[in-house]
């Protein structure tokens, strides 16, 4: 017997990443030719965070109103300085480093009790993603994930139109397509 909702609701989500790597939380810088139109795409874009979330005055936390799994959210990432491979440790000689992303989730649930009632509890969901670097263009394309690169490019495209456009999107999605297949031919080669 389930509740009839499927949604968390007073979420808070923490990230934290690798050295070598940080959400990319570079403001959208305002639009100079909207003649006083209300501008959307800060509102999208949080520091980093593309989709439903707003963002917290500490770095990598973000509050979540609901969380369902109709919501996808995606986090802009950039490398700020080289990636350690190996590090040294004492007695076990150099150890290989794969950079991971930790991402930490509180939120509240409802639940249904052995006796029938409703009752909300808070909950914690914690994971850690492991990133592997790519080293060639056909282990970077035999990694992707294509359910997670349809949100990341839907999050990119809606942030593209409510910055840019419609028609420069429309270029942007040609240049894409454009980058992926000669990626896909020379590799292929």
């Amino acid at each position: 017997n389930r509740a009839p909702w499927k949604c968390s609701f007073g979420g808070l989500l923490r990230v934290r990443m690798s050295p070598g790597f940080q959400v990319d939380d570079s403001p959208i810088l305002p639009q100079d030719d909207l003649s006083g139109q209300p501008e959307i795409a800060p509102l999208y874009v949080k520091k980093g965070l593309m989709g439903p979330g707003a963002a917290t005055k500490e770095s990598a936390l973000w509050e979540i109103g609901t969380i369902g799994s109709f919501q996808s959210l995606t986090l802009d990432l950039q490398v700020t300085n080289k990636v350690k491979m190996f590090s040294r440790i004492e007695g076990m000689g150099e150890v290989a480093l794969k950079p991971c992303m930790q991402v930490c989730c509180a939120y509240t649930a409802i639940i249904q009790t052995e006796g029938g009632d409703y009752v909300t509890v808070r909950r914690i969901k914690i994971s850690t993603l492991h990133m592997p670097l790519a080293r060639d263009t056909e282990s970077l394309f035999s990694a992707v994930d294509a359910e997670a690169l349809g949100s990341v490019l839907y999050h990119k495209l809606a942030s593209s139109v409510l910055t840019e456009g419609i028609t420069a999107t429309q270029d942007i999605c040609r240049n894409w397509l454009k980058f992926l297949m000669v990626c896909a031919y020379t590799s292929a080669e």
